[in-house]
């Protein structure tokens, strides 16, 4: 199932790569029952002249459980309005999660949820969930602009 699953995250590294978009690179910390990092790739999806951004991410979980690291695939998919709130959902071999809260300008978010494990016996990551994931990209289209005044 790993070796699977590896294959998948390949191929679909190298389609967004040939399609000749450009990445955006993220960083995640997020606690449901234990903490977890996160760290991979972004593409934004969604027509630039919209103020709503869509992200669809792939990357790995680095979680230390019974004395030693484990690395989990991670596919997600981010949905950020115009107003400043996102949800977003995602999965790993092991569990599936929601957010939902704020976005600073789409290079911050910030938001609460709930995790769900597969299997209860493997790698219990379960419960309500707070998360923090930061972007950083050279693509200007990715990032909301910041207005002042009227």
């Amino acid at each position: 199932m790993k070796n699977i699953t590896l294959c998948f995250l390949l191929l679909f590294c190298s389609f967004f790569n040939a399609q000749k978009w450009q990445p955006i690179y993220y960083a995640d910390y997020s606690y449901a029952n234990r903490n977890q990092i996160k760290a991979g790739l972004e593409w934004f999806v969604s027509n630039p002249e919209n103020d709503n951004r869509v992200f669809l991410g792939s990357g790995f979980n680095v979680v230390y459980h019974n004395n030693e690291i484990r690395f989990l695939p991670d596919l997600h998919i981010s949905h950020n309005s115009e107003s400043g709130f996102f949800i977003k959902t995602g999965s790993s071999l092991d569990h599936a999660y929601v957010l939902g809260g704020i976005s600073m300008l789409n290079a911050l978010d910030l938001g609460v949820g709930y995790s769900v494990p597969y299997q209860l016996g493997r790698l219990p990551i379960k419960g309500f969930t707070v998360g923090l994931t930061v972007r950083l990209t050279n693509n200007n289209q990715v990032y909301n602009n910041f207005n002042i005044g009227f």
